[in-house]
């Protein structure tokens, strides 16, 4: 026998060997796999439904062990006393009749007796007939799945009969697959269908969100199995099924194993580019959205030199879009837009009649929004809603609130060379989705609260003497739209709103900015969450509040400003809140401002910053404004003092960090705050290098670097 090491290594490092005779794949089924039936009886008895090479990525499931031999129930009354009274020719004829009365199982238990009692009168038009009964059975459940998911119903007892006809699927797929490893010389015709039954079963469980169950399980490995050991003789179809089988299943790593597949397809069509297109953009593998893309882009090409069967659905199309939402590419945007550039050419030169839909636009303004720190995007934004005006297309609430958030990106990025034509399109933007809502009596747009909040992000970097009054303007509207009719529901401020009007309110140098903010700051405290769960949220606003306070830019009122902001510490307290890092970073930049230097101003900051050192939430911004407003004296005793020695530098104690978040790391002892040292920065220490390193190496990690469902 000869063998062949034909397919290149997977993700997990392992070549998969292929045989080059059906002959040799029959004869070294038994060696390969353990438990399996001997050559002589060839029986129908399989140990596991994952048989495959791949065993880096899961092991097969148990319930896959399946005897065909097993009782299941008849309609007919046959019992098993009836089987072993028949002669072979009759058994024959049983298998045949139950094939055609399309009772799959009682055929193939007929069939497993005859095994038992003369596998030489087992003949292949038996077998085939078995199995085309049991690919009419699954096409049956598939069109019961379809039903049921049809109904929109999300009952429990309409999701318990969804499983069980993915069940069925895969009960069928497993037994079709068991009549084709006991054929000694199977067909293209057993195979490919065999590979149909096992896709249909991965679609299925993907479009029922069933991810768990050991009938969903190892399915495209199955189908891998049997099609390494007969892929030089099948046809493309069968690779075509190989494909789809990957592209809807779990597995983290399909776009790789795809690839492989389809690499070792010498002229793919249009199915094939679909599949694979597919596989990419569901498989969360770095880059598989820009791969996903040069496939298309290739589908693309095809179809101009005349190959109609590369023509893309619509829903190719909205698989391709909505896989851009989710990349990490930093040019996710500007590829996005190309995509749609070269569909839009190929609909005007006549290679297509599948023209762009308002999902396609939708999904490219939501990965243009995404994009932060590209003063770029704002512009594309812009032009997509122009496209789809153009198109016909309305955009809706979704369209509307990317193109906010992407002009909110453009206002607040470092290199942004108009950041007050940034905060000027988002407030347009908001302003003609607010007319649009009041227009029409269906709503389509409807701005929320994350619009209004966005826009007052904006504000918050303007520099301009219209940004508070525009600030107002939008708190009032969102607070007189809380307490009118039920048209506004879910439209009232929150605690990201009052925050981001303090801090318009903190750039502001008008005189009267303490005042207005105070006027804000009642209001808030008027709100009734302030006194449940959600009114720890709330506290980043007092802090702002404290910001305003500090940077009042006037001396005549410091003394009545600072015993303000003391009391409205003290306030926070009685009604339940915790103060944070932001608080007292605050509370330190407001002394500092508003008492005057002197030993009052350094007993003072001295005993804010140890309050903060009992509450745990010393973070670097705390530290920074302390060791900027103390004195020498005060900072080396206050903090250099309590200092200890880590990997030869000067941190300070655990319990002031304890309770800052954003810098815990897992530790051999549990998650701890990384050291921060009295210089302000929190580091990374070679013990929680060594732990992270350790855990990196363990087995359940080393498997899933390999590659691995992710379910």
């Amino acid at each position: 026998v000869r063998l062949h090491l034909g397919m290149s290594a997977f993700a997990s490092g392992r070549a998969a060997i292929r045989l080059s005779s059906k002959r040799a794949a029959t004869l070294s089924r038994h060696s390969l796999y353990q438990s399996a039936p001997s050559v002589a009886t060839r029986g129908l008895t399989t140990t596991s439904h994952c048989i495959r090479p791949f065993d880096a990525l899961c092991q097969p499931p148990p319930s896959w062990s399946t005897s065909v031999g097993r009782n299941f129930s008849t309609d007919n009354g046959t019992s098993s006393e009836d089987l072993t009274s028949m002669t072979p020719a009759q058994l024959q004829q049983m298998v045949l009749k139950h094939s055609r009365q399309e009772n799959p199982m009682e055929a193939h238990n007929i069939l497993n007796k005859l095994f038992t009692m003369d596998s030489k009168e087992v003949t292949p038009e038996i077998q085939t007939a078995v199995m085309d009964s049991w690919i009419v059975y699954q096409s049956k459940c598939q069109q019961q799945l379809n039903e049921s998911l049809s109904s929109g119903s999300s009952s429990e007892s309409n999701l318990s009969e969804v499983h069980r006809h993915v069940h069925e699927m895969g009960k069928a797929a497993e037994h079709a697959s068991q009549i084709l490893e006991s054929m000694d010389s199977p067909s293209r015709h057993h195979i490919v269908a065999v590979l149909k039954a096992l896709a249909n079963v991965s679609e299925a469980s993907y479009i029922a969100n069933v991810s768990k169950g050991d009938f969903v399980r190892g399915v495209p490995q199955r189908a891998q199995h049997f099609w390494q050991i007969h892929d030089e003789s099948l046809p493309i179809e069968a690779s075509n099924q190989l494909l789809r089988a990957w592209a809807y299943s779990k597995e983290h790593l399909r776009g790789t194993m795809a690839e492989q597949v389809f690499q070792k397809i010498e002229h793919p069509n249009g199915e094939s580019y679909k599949n694979i297109i597919r596989a990419w953009c569901w498989s969360k593998e770095r880059r598989c959205a820009f791969t996903a893309t040069g496939y298309f882009m290739r589908m693309m090409r095809l179809l101009e030199t005349g190959k109609s069967d590369m023509d893309p659905s619509l829903d190719d199309y909205h698989v391709l879009f909505h896989a851009w939402t989710t990349a990490e590419d930093k040019n996710a945007p500007s590829k996005a837009c190309s995509v749609i550039q070269i569909i839009s050419s190929a609909n005007e030169r006549g290679h297509t009649q599948t023209v762009l839909d308002e999902t396609c636009y939708r999904d490219t303004l939501i990965t243009i929004s995404r994009r932060v720190n590209v003063p770029e995007v704002g512009e594309l934004a812009d032009n997509m809603l122009k496209e789809m005006k153009e198109a016909m297309f309305f955009p809706d609430s979704e369209c509307y609130s990317a193109a906010i958030q992407a002009w909110k990106h453009v206002a607040t990025a470092r290199e942004s060379e108009d950041r007050e034509g940034a905060v000027q399109r988002a407030l347009d933007l908001l302003q003609e989705m607010t007319k649009a809502y009041h227009r029409t009596t269906t709503i389509t747009v409807k701005p929320s609260i994350k619009d209004y909040n966005n826009v007052l992000e904006a504000l918050t970097i303007s520099r301009n003497i219209k940004a508070t009054r525009h600030a107002e303007t939008l708190l009032t509207a969102l607070e007189e739209a809380d307490s009118s009719s039920s048209e506004t529901e879910g439209l009232k401020p929150n605690a990201e709103s009052y925050k981001f009007t303090f801090d318009v309110w903190k750039n502001s140098k008008s005189p009267n900015k303490v005042p207005r903010a105070l006027d804000i700051l009642r209001r808030m405290m008027e709100r009734e969450d302030l006194s449940t769960e959600t009114g720890q949220t709330f506290v980043p606003a007092f802090s702002s509040f404290m910001d305003v306070c500090a940077h009042c830019g006037s001396t005549q009122n410091a003394k009545k400003t600072m015993t303000m902001v003391f009391r409205i510490f003290d306030e926070m307290s009685s009604i339940g809140l915790q103060p944070d890092s932001s608080t007292y970073a605050a509370l330190l930049a407001a002394c500092n401002n508003l008492i005057q230097d002197g030993q009052e101003r350094q007993k003072v900051l001295k005993r804010v910053f140890l309050k903060a050192c009992n509450d745990g939430y010393v973070n670097q911004v705390v530290l920074e404004e302390f060791k900027k407003s103390a004195s020498t004296y005060t900072f080396a005793n206050a903090v250099i003092s309590h200092s200890r020695e880590v990997e030869g530098m000067k941190v300070v104690p655990e319990s002031w960090t304890r309770n800052v978040q954003g810098f815990q790391v897992k530790t051999k002892g549990g998650k701890q705050v990384l050291p921060l040292s009295i210089g302000g920065q929190f580091t990374f220490t070679k013990a929680a290098a060594e732990y992270k390193m350790r855990k990196l190496r363990q087995r359940h990690n080393q498997r899933m670097l390999q590659g691995g469902r992710t379910k």
